[in-house]
């Protein structure tokens, strides 16, 4: 139960400081291309996590020939795990095409899709909370532009 708790307190945590840093970026123009490469950048960094890091070792044979190798995190997923975890790469990737496109829809698509996900699977994706926080605020703040921002000028005479 403890476990749920810090998962929700995170979640909801995260949540609000995606909302805030959303409305930042909306404000500051510069801060929307950080926004938008903060979902992609901790998504790519938990999968690279999970791809590395291992659960137990495996070891084999006795004397000379004894070997262990490690059993990554991502070898344990299974194709349904496997699955669910592209789903959510592609899915936290979406600031950047809504970069690309400079339109906001994408990234809105994924901010909606993404705890629908999360909340399927459960505690197998939590570790992608962060990451949809980051697209969370990315979809807040919309993509970035390429225009200067329009300032009044009065007119020298």
């Amino acid at each position: 139960m403890t476990d749920l708790m810090s998962l929700l307190t995170l979640a909801t945590t995260l949540f609000v400081a995606a909302i805030v840093l959303g409305f930042a970026a909306r404000r500051w123009r510069g801060l929307r291309v950080v926004v938008a490469g903060i979902g992609p950048v901790c998504s790519l960094a938990v999968l690279l996590y999970f791809l590395i890091e291992g659960t137990t070792s495996y070891c084999t044979g006795t004397g000379a020939t004894f070997r262990c190798s490690e059993v990554t995190y991502a070898s344990t997923w299974g194709v349904r795990g496997s699955a669910a975890v592209a789903v959510v790469v592609v899915l936290t990737m979406a600031p950047v095409v809504s970069a690309w496109l400079h339109n906001r829809a994408p990234a809105v698509v994924a901010a909606i899709a993404l705890p629908a996900m999360l909340g399927l699977f459960g505690f197998e994706l939590a570790a992608w909370i962060p990451a949809w926080a980051g697209v969370l605020a990315a979809a807040i703040a919309g993509p970035p532009s390429t225009e200067p921002a329009a300032k009044e000028t009065v007119p020298r005479i």
